[in-house]
């Protein structure tokens, strides 16, 4: 029954991020000329990027430092009580990150809350009147670049939440001595790649025609995947951390 309630509270927060995501993004584009929509989103999602180096740090020297990672084998030799105790203890080491976590997001609700953010109009008066939301969908879907669009979207969350969400185990897996702690390391550095990368991007797309440059980082970000399925060991590791770099934009 924890387990669900804990499952049920990362339902809540994903819908929370996923609603205040979608609400931003298209705010951030028409918040200047249109030709440069893509050059602000991308600027204000290297914010995200920071946002996330940080969570890292704050997981590995809070949750991760606190409980020893324990390999099958371990697992398989301990007693029913101590199996109990140890899965207890992995719960504790992350009520006192999440409390933090909440008292953060509600000072930072407190203070969207009272910015007075501007008004924006349409040039276009008759967009007042959009219609239905299944109309509004149904307008969307005629378009052949948002139903691609859609398609690559979902498939590059997926993929971003496969890498970050396997590599730790990836790295104990594949590296003889490595323990999970450590291997966080690996997983700021991944951080850390992805930032690096859309500060570059920003700058690449301001210069280049962006869907060249979405292009390019994607065909590379193939080939460290591909790298990191087939190599293994360091070489696939680093390649699965570089990958965060081009998976950025």
């Amino acid at each position: 029954m924890n387990y669900t309630l804990f499952l049920v509270g990362l339902f809540i927060i994903a819908a929370g991020l996923g609603c205040l995501e979608t609400a931003t993004t298209p705010f951030v584009t028409v918040l200047g000329p249109e030709s440069s929509g893509h050059f602000r989103l991308n600027l204000a999602q290297t914010f995200n990027s920071f946002g996330a180096i940080i969570a890292v740090v704050f997981g590995q020297s809070l949750i991760l430092s606190n409980v020893p990672h324990q390999s099958q084998d371990v697992l398989d030799k301990m007693s029913p009580e101590q199996l109990s105790a140890y899965k207890h203890s992995l719960v504790l080491s992350v009520q006192t990150p999440y409390m933090i976590i909440v008292a953060i997001v509600l000072l930072v609700a407190l203070l969207i809350m009272l910015t007075k953010f501007p008004a924006l109009q349409s040039d276009n008066h008759s967009d007042a009147k959009q219609g239905s939301f299944s109309a509004s969908l149904s307008r969307l879907a005629r378009i052949r670049h948002w139903r691609w669009a859609v398609l690559a979207q979902f498939c590059y969350v997926g993929a971003q939440t496969a890498c970050w969400s396997y590599l730790i185990r990836y790295a104990v897996e594949e590296i003889p001595g490595m323990t999970a702690g450590f291997a966080a390391n690996y997983l700021t550095g991944t951080m850390v790649c992805f930032f690096i990368g859309r500060f570059t991007g920003t700058w690449l797309i301001s210069r280049f025609a962006p869907h060249k440059v979405l292009a390019a980082y994607a065909l590379i970000a193939m080939a460290l995947c591909l790298i990191s399925a087939f190599a293994g060991g360091h070489v696939g590791l680093i390649a699965l951390t570089l990958c965060s770099a081009f998976m950025s934009i």
